[in-house]
């Protein structure tokens, strides 16, 4: 288990008894996902569940992937003390989707606003990773009352200040979201190399989840591959980032080759007051390959 270094500081101390604590206990067991249900927001069907009970906790996941991507592990130390939810974007899994409609990152967080309304969230912490963090950021400046406390997991401000990845991951990555690649190359694209029997240990747990998997659409895929080139073309959310008042973690991997690190350190930097911890030895699926330490480090702020 790697040792998160730190970038400022921030609960060393903290997260020094986390891990000391994590090493001396078993992993907690697995719990069965929520029931699925569904709610109408705006003109599409969105597909959610819930799991575990106290203060909401919104996760919004990466590109081609729907809401039974999380870790279970993770979901269930989340669970423990908090009610964390999940849910598919419009077009992925059980919600629907206005094909004729463009979509972009900025619909993506209207959407999910409108969840939080149906679901009588008035506030809640979310949670964002790589496309996921895209969205959790623009919910964060669109609609600032709804978000408690922020954590951006593997992800980049968008725009012309965003480091991308090289031309190869880049298209790797579009293959993944289009659910083109194949199992290995969707391993090498969140894990490093020496760290692919972690990689294959989520698997296992992803595929043993009750009336799992969900599918992606390749048509879905097509047009979330769009709005990731929008955001990189357009603005992004770098211009906000230094008006976003909720506290906010960032946690990126050292070996990420999708969402390069110097993209959470850019966004950590920007917005007021943020905290940035790295996790040596880990790649872009970073709450895949350390579950119940990232769980623990994300409770700890949350908490705080």
């Amino acid at each position: 288990m790697p040792f998160p270094s730190r970038s400022r500081r921030w609960g060393l101390r903290a997260l020094a008894l986390i891990v000391s604590s994590l090493m001396l206990v078993p992993a907690p067991p697995v719990i069965a996902a929520g029931r699925t249900r569904t709610v109408q927001v705006g003109q599409v069907s969105i597909a959610y569940r819930i799991v575990g009970h106290g203060r909401p906790l919104l996760l919004l996941q990466g590109s081609g992937a729907a809401m039974d991507v999380w870790d279970p592990l993770m979901v269930a130390e989340l669970a423990e003390d908090r009610r964390v939810i999940v849910f598919d974007y419009r077009g992925v899994g059980g919600s629907s989707d206005e094909p004729d409609t463009p979509m972009t990152i900025d619909l993506l967080a209207k959407d999910t606003a409108g969840l939080m309304r149906k679901l009588d969230l008035s506030r809640a912490d979310v949670l964002g990773w790589s496309l996921g963090g895209f969205v959790a950021q623009r919910l964060a400046q669109l609609y600032p009352a709804r978000v408690r406390r922020l954590v951006l997991v593997s992800t980049d401000a968008g725009g012309g200040r965003a480091v991308l990845a090289t031309p190869e991951i880049r298209e790797l990555d579009a293959r993944v979201t289009l659910g083109q690649a194949t199992i290995e190359e969707i391993l090498s694209l969140l894990f490093p190399s020496d760290r692919l029997e972690a990689g294959r240990a989520w698997l296992e747990r992803y595929f043993s989840q009750p009336d799992c998997c969900e599918s992606v659409p390749y048509e879905t895929g097509v047009r979330q591959l769009e709005s990731i080139d929008a955001w990189y073309s357009g603005p992004g959310a770098w211009d906000g980032l230094e008006q976003m008042a909720q506290p906010t973690l960032v946690l990126r991997g050292s070996q990420d080759i999708n969402v390069p690190p110097k993209n959470g350190r850019a966004i950590a930097e920007r917005i007021p007051d943020a905290k940035l911890i790295t996790f040596n030895d880990a790649g872009h699926g970073l709450p895949m390959q350390e579950p119940i330490l990232i769980a623990a480090v994300i409770g700890a702020f949350l908490d705080s």
